[in-house]
């Protein structure tokens, strides 16, 4: 009769944890390889601009756009299981454009203040 209790309270035991592990731990591990899916998205997408930016004039500005989208979402379907939509790709690359550029206009007047 011990025995049978011991083994009951250990399946017990043994089903709580793997709640547990259902309920907390996979769902941890999901959202922080989620999180570094991004963030070498978000690297990948700012090499990609860069790379347009340097292929293409300012008047190609459609061509610069469908460069970078075709190059990410290439990456997303090899690379990622992140499942973004067209928008929140589009907003992406929309925000990182700004980004650069505000950062290239930041350069470019620390460079004449220099002088």
């Amino acid at each position: 009769m011990t025995n049978d209790l011991f083994v009951k309270i250990v399946l017990g035991l043994i089903s709580i944890i793997s709640a547990l592990v259902s309920a907390y731990v996979i769902p941890y591990l999901k959202s922080k390889n989620a999180y570094n899916e991004f963030a070498i998205l978000n690297d990948f997408v700012i090499d990609m601009v860069r790379a347009a930016n340097q292929l293409f004039t300012k008047e190609e500005w459609k061509e610069k756009k469908g460069y970078v989208l075709h190059h990410v979402n290439q990456y997303l379907e090899q690379h990622t299981s992140l499942g973004l939509t067209e928008d929140q790709v589009d907003a992406i690359i929309e925000g990182i454009v700004r980004e650069i550029k505000v950062a290239d206009k930041d350069i470019i007047g620390n460079i004449g203040s220099d002088n």
